[in-house]
């Protein structure tokens, strides 16, 4: 995700994501006259984004018990490549 900054434009961001600007405009849905606005929020092309939990607390990591918050993270790990 690109959050769109002050006198940001659309070439000069794709140019930035090392994206063309045709490219960032189709996956985010900008058509023609591809105006953007600060504070937007752009998908990147060929970024791939996974929804990682957030890390457990000290007391999760227990001798001797696998607890689920570590379970799950391990889980999303292994899947996240």
């Amino acid at each position: 995700m690109y959050v769109v900054r002050e006198h940001d434009t659309i070439t000069a961001i794709a140019r930035r994501l090392n994206a063309s600007w045709q490219e960032l405009a189709a996956v985010n849905g900008i058509a023609a006259p591809y105006t953007i606005s600060p504070r937007q929020e752009l998908k990147v092309p060929g970024l791939v984004v996974i929804d990682v939990p957030p890390f457990p607390a000290a007391g999760a990591f227990v001798i001797g018990r696998c607890q689920p918050a570590v379970l799950d993270l391990d889980e999303c790990l292994i899947a996240g490549g």
